[in-house]
């Protein structure tokens, strides 16, 4: 399963990133929306977990 992790806090994000990789998990990583629209747009994610606040705008939108 491939997941998409978007968050801004780098350390939140390495934790989370590796959590979700020990549980057998391929995770690529966006610090923003505009680059996990990005990676949204040429790849093919099972599964996307956002930050609902980011510097770029609320992810909830």
């Amino acid at each position: 399963m491939r997941v998409l992790l978007v968050e801004d806090d780098a350390n939140l994000r390495f934790g989370v990133a590796a959590a979700l990789r020990a549980a057998g998990l391929a995770v690529d990583e966006a610090v923003d929306l505009p680059q996990a629209d990005e990676a949204l747009f040429v790849t093919a994610y099972d599964c996307a977990v956002f930050d609902r606040m980011l510097p770029s705008g609320d992810a909830a939108d």
